[in-house]
Order: structure tokens, then C-alpha cells, then sequence
């Protein structure tokens, strides 16, 4: 349903901009029940125009059961303008399997530090995604929306639901530990400073060694 409200009231987006995102993600065993991540992330303007941003994320997770798991780490965003910010997230995922396919909630809290502002402020974050396979050969699709829910009102943040992407990706395994992504999202950001509506290409090599 929010999903539905934030695409229809992308009627109005004032800005629209394609981006590129280039991901590449290992995870890796910390103990029987843990492990650790780390994720690099470029993103450029249209389709590898120009390089507007990175960021890299450092991860730990431990798992309450095979379907559960609790998650803490960190995350830094540089631009091409200098724009900083530094990320301190926890989530809770869980997991779980219907009609043939894999559902996975996601439930994130962030503690953003911008240079822009002298405070940090808070973000909620929510993602629904559902995976299924679609040929004996490792391949796979997944729908997801995500929303995302500030916290806090300072520095042109406002409260409430700020942004939304929906996504669709197609996936092919490549043997025990590799897989490769491509997915294609629709983000939409409001607030006091910006309404826009973006198309986002996501490329992302995952080495998985758990």
C-alpha cells in the first residue's frame, strides 16, 4: 500500500536522474553461528557517465537460529563534492520459505553522521523481498520494496516516510560461492528539499564463502 501512494505521488517528482550502481559484496564465517562482511559500492550518474559517489560497509552478523539473524555495522558515503557521511546500522533479518520461493524481511536502524549537520540523526529502514528460482541451472529473480522512514526533522529531514524503492532483479548462481546480479530500482525521495524519482541500474558480484 505505501509502495502504491509513493508511485503515485511520483506524478509530481520536480527532478529525475538515472544512476548506475556497481556493488561487490563478501561475506565470510566468524565461528559457527557468525560472520563478517564487507561491501564496496560506486555509483555513477546515467549509465557510467560520471562517478558521483562510493561508499564501503564493514559488517558483523550472528545468527539466533538458521532463520534468524541480528547484524551491526558500519558505513561511509563519499561524493565527488566531498559530501561525507559516516553510518552506524543494526538490523534484525528474518527468513523464512512459502510456496516455493524464499521471503525476506529486513529491519534496519541507522544513526547517520553528515558534515552537514552538527547532530546525527536516525533513519528506519524496511525491506520485503521474495526469491524464487527460475531454471535448474542457479538462476533466480527477486521483487523487493524498501522503505525508508526518517526519524528525525533537522537540516531539511522531515519525519515520516522519505523514501521508497522498488526493485526487480535477475540473478544467476556460479557454483557454491559466486553469484552475479543485475537489478533495476525505482527510488522515490521526498522531502523539504527534493522530490525526485530516479531509475537506478544495480550490477553486484557476490563472492559468499559461509
Amino acid at each position: 500500500m505505501i509502495a502504491v501512494l509513493l508511485a503515485t505521488k511520483s506524478a509530481l517528482a520536480l527532478e529525475q536522474e538515472s544512476q548506475t550502481w556497481i556493488t561487490t559484496r563478501f561475506l565470510a564465517p566468524l565461528g559457527e553461528h557468525s560472520d563478517v562482511g564487507f561491501r564496496f559500492r560506486t555509483r555513477f550518474s546515467g549509465v557510467f557517465k560520471e562517478r558521483s559517489l562510493y561508499q564501503y560497509q564493514f559488517t558483523t552478523a550472528h545468527y539466533l537460529r538458521d532463520n534468524l539473524r541480528i547484524e551491526g555495522g558500519y558505513e561511509q558515503f563519499r561524493s565527488r563534492d566531498q559530501r561525507l557521511e559516516d553510518r552506524w546500522l543494526g538490523q534484525v533479518q528474518l527468513r523464512n520459505f512459502w510456496g516455493g520461493g524464499l521471503f525476506r524481511h529486513r529491519v534496519r536502524l541507522e544513526l547517520r553522521d553528515l558534515v552537514a549537520l552538527d547532530d546525527p540523526v536516525y533513519r528506519l529502514r524496511y525491506l520485503l523481498a521474495h526469491r524464487r528460482p527460475i531454471s535448474e541451472t542457479g538462476r533466480y529473480i527477486e521483487l523487493r520494496n524498501e522503505v525508508f522512514v526518517s526519524l528525525s526533522e533537522k537540516g531539511g529531514l522531515e519525519r515520516g516516510i522519505v523514501q521508497n524503492r522498488i526493485g526487480a532483479t535477475l540473478g544467476q548462481r556460479f557454483g557454491d560461492r559466486w553469484r552475479a546480479e543485475f537489478r533495476y530500482q525505482w527510488g522515490y525521495i521526498d522531502s523539504s528539499l527534493i522530490t525526485r524519482g530516479d531509475h537506478l541500474l544495480q550490477l553486484n558480484l557476490i563472492w559468499d564463502g559461509r
